[in-house]
Formats: structure tokens, C-alpha cells, sequence
């Protein structure tokens, strides 16, 4: 499961979650702003993706980098 840490008004954030959708990606959205934890975590950092194995992914997310991310890529 993918999860993806995100904030309102965030242009980064919405560009990621595009490219997902663009890529037919099922992922767990989780706004920052809600826990306080996933905030002191994550505030500077966002959008944060945390693919399946816990590893955490920081921006920027290109197509490329992204593919490689999820595995679409050999």
C-alpha cells in the first residue's frame, strides 16, 4: 500500500497526485494537518510517498523517478 502525506494548497502535492492518476496508482491519501505527529514529521518535507516496504520517497518526483519508485521501470 502507498501512502502518500499531502497539506491543502500545495502545488507540489497536487502535481504528485495527478501523475498517480495518470498512472492508474491506488494510494492512501493522508493529510499532514490532521495528526500532529505526521506533522512534526513531515511539514518541511512535503508531499511525502511511503511505498510498501515503509522506505520514504521526498520530492521531486519526476515521471522517471516516479516510475522507478513504483516499479514500472526495469
Amino acid at each position: 500500500m502507498l501512502i502518500l502525506y499531502t497539506k491543502g494548497d500545495c502545488p507540489l502535492c497536487d502535481e504528485l497526485k495527478d501523475e498517480l492518476a495518470r498512472l492508474s496508482v491506488v494510494y492512501v491519501e493522508r493529510d499532514m494537518v490532521t495528526n500532529a505527529d505526521w506533522y512534526r514529521r513531515y511539514h518541511e518535507r512535503i508531499p511525502v510517498l511511503v511505498d510498501a516496504s515503509g522506505k520514504e520517497h521526498d520530492p521531486p518526483f519526476t515521471a522517471a523517478r516516479l516510475e522507478r519508485i513504483l516499479g514500472l521501470l526495469g
